[in-house]
């Protein structure tokens, strides 16, 4: 038996809601309405997206600068014709103020700071200065992404956000991507709104954790989680990335990444968008001197820390105070192979040995009844013999949470079937939903996808996918891939032209990585 303390400190820990937590903090009571009268005539910028089962990336949304005030106004639906806000339908478009530093907003406002305080959660000193804020209405989103840095702790005050998550093992099922480039994020290519499978096949392998965080929760994000956020209706959330002994190696990855991507910058890159396209908004890109000097400092503070190896952990303050605030025990052997530890509630999903899907899980129909299955599972979880410590847990099948108390609830990985059924089916009517093993590419289309494969693999880039094949439009929301049609068109030659395709490959390469860390150890001027 180990504590929930050690558990998380493993970093093995699944995510975590707490609540209960944040009752006595004054910025539980924030509303987008007081926010509005605090910081009167302040802009800030917003993302303008549809609002469907579509996901953009953040290049490809409108941006506008509001206030806070004229944000209020037009989600209330009584814009003035003098605000930015007025042409777009709320009905139809979201509005998202989000990634805003508190430090940043309540500039002479320290009264506000001192709202948010994270001590409660054994990190002292920790306030509205180590903290984000995210203002949106509802169907706004968080393109699904991992953090390179730290754990995160999300405090949702207003409204309530779906989070979807997947753990770090599932990397290879969420297709991930350095376009666009943001530092120290990394983006998933699948739509966990919608997801293609015949172009993104393995993320049928992937264990989605769900769960809808109600003003007051806090939830634990552990470090390099997936996770996929969209606001169910006008939301506040604040968070803090917590800094960790870890952090350090991933400064020299996210500085070599940088450099690479200032080397890329100045190679022709073709006919694949523009340089923008590539960069999100916000992120700045600087010179070689500039990035080399950043990946110097990486470097340094690196070795500093290899050195010395006695920083004190962030997530041992954490798991102390959480462990001793939840004051339980739960079995080393099934918490020790996250995700496997589906296997109380979905033992037809996962085959603990080997994390592949099972014959059971593959014969298991999308139109099983959530009702009927609940039962079987509940007659399965009634049958083992639980550790007396195991009693309490009770099990809410939509939400795919083990609730140990009222306070805290650890996530539990669905099927990929559960999550079509519970989440995806959610976005649409029965007579909607078509599959993308019902779509059927034009004939050109799959001509030319084979030839860039092709010229792929002449250049020794093992693609799992190419641009041409998310020429695929989905005859019911009709997904604009007007871009990547025109781009199908047209031939690459992979020895003058830089693809998006083929340079996110090259900044996710491990043995690019591998190789340029093992040239930090030598003199600067070599690697340089």
């Amino acid at each position: 038996m180990t504590t929930l303390e050690a558990l998380i400190s493993s970093m093995k820990c699944p995510p975590i809601v707490l609540s209960n937590k944040i009752s006595d903090w004054p910025a539980r009571k924030w509303t987008p309405n007081y926010l509005a009268s605090e910081l009167t005539n302040q802009r800030y910028k917003c993302k303008i997206a549809p609002k469907d089962e579509n996901v953009l990336w953040e290049t490809e949304c409108v941006h506008e600068e509001v206030t806070l005030q004229q944000f209020v106004e037009w989600d209330l639906g009584k814009p003035d014709q003098n605000n930015p806000l007025f042409p777009y339908n709320k009905s139809d478009i979201t509005c998202y103020i989000d990634y805003k530093y508190m430090k940043d907003l309540f500039i002479e406002k320290t009264d506000h700071l001192k709202a948010v305080d994270w001590s409660v959660f054994g990190l002292d000193n920790r306030d509205g200065h180590a903290s984000t804020i995210w203002i949106g209405s509802e169907g706004c989103y968080t393109n699904c992404h991992y953090d390179t840095y730290g754990f995160n702790l999300v405090a949702q005050i207003c409204g309530r956000k779906r989070w979807t998550l997947f753990p770090p093992s599932d990397t290879k099922s969420m297709y991930p991507t350095r376009i666009p480039y943001e530092e120290s994020s990394v983006f998933s290519q699948v739509n966990v709104k919608k997801p293609d499978t015949t172009t993104f096949h393995l993320f049928k392998n992937s264990h989605p954790h769900v769960v809808i965080l109600e003003p007051g929760d806090v939830l634990y994000v552990p470090r390099h989680w997936w996770h996929f956020v969209e606001s169910l209706e006008t939301s506040i959330s604040i968070n803090t990335w917590v800094e960790m002994d870890e952090d350090k190696e991933s400064h020299v990855t996210e500085a070599i990444s940088r450099v690479l991507f200032g080397c890329m910058m100045d190679i022709k890159i073709g006919s694949v968008g523009t340089n923008t396209d590539w960069i999100n908004p916000g992120e700045e890109v600087h010179g070689h001197d500039v990035n080399f000097r950043y990946l110097q400092k990486a470097v340094d503070s690196y070795k500093k820390a290899k050195d010395k190896n006695n920083l004190s952990s962030n997530l041992n303050k954490f798991a102390s105070h959480i462990g001793k605030y939840c004051d339980l025990k739960v079995s080393t052997n099934e918490t020790a192979a996250i995700p496997s530890r589906n296997k109380l509630f979905f033992q037809d999903a996962v085959d603990s040995g080997n994390n592949k899907e099972t014959d059971q899980s593959l014969k298991r129909k999308v139109g099983t009844s959530p009702r009927n299955e609940h039962k079987i599972q509940r007659k399965d979880f009634e049958t083992e013999n639980l550790n007396a410590d195991m009693e309490n847990y009770h099990e809410c099948l939509h939400h795919n949470i083990l609730s140990f108390n009222s306070n805290l609830k650890v996530l539990e990985p669905m099927s990929y079937d559960l999550y079509v059924k519970e989440v995806i089916c959610s976005y649409h009517s029965e007579q909607e939903t078509m599959y993308d093993s019902d779509i059927d590419l034009p004939e050109f289309t799959k001509n030319t996808s084979q030839e860039l494969l092709n010229n792929c693999q002449q250049c020794q880039l093992s693609c799992d996918r190419t641009e041409l094949e998310t020429a695929q439009q989905c005859q019911t929301c009709n997904m604009k891939t007007s871009a990547s049609i025109q781009f199908s068109q047209q031939k690459i030659d992979c020895d003058d032209n830089l693809t998006v395709e083929h340079f996110s490959k090259i900044l996710l390469h491990p043995d690019v990585i591998k190789k340029v860390k093992e040239l930090i150890t030598e003199p600067f001027d070599m690697l340089r």
